[in-house]
């Protein structure tokens, strides 16, 4: 998730079709999941 989402940043972010393709996830729950995969505990 992380290197798709660091892929993407210059344009944006990922598009829905990819993120739904790769992880069948909708846009929101694919920023919900990086956000907490990014948080420093």
């Amino acid at each position: 998730m992380i290197r798709l989402a660091e892929m993407w940043l210059p344009f944006g972010g990922p598009p829905e079709e990819e993120i739904f393709t790769r992880f069948g996830l909708t846009r929101h729950a694919f920023q919900a999941r990086l956000e907490k995969a990014l948080t420093i505990r």
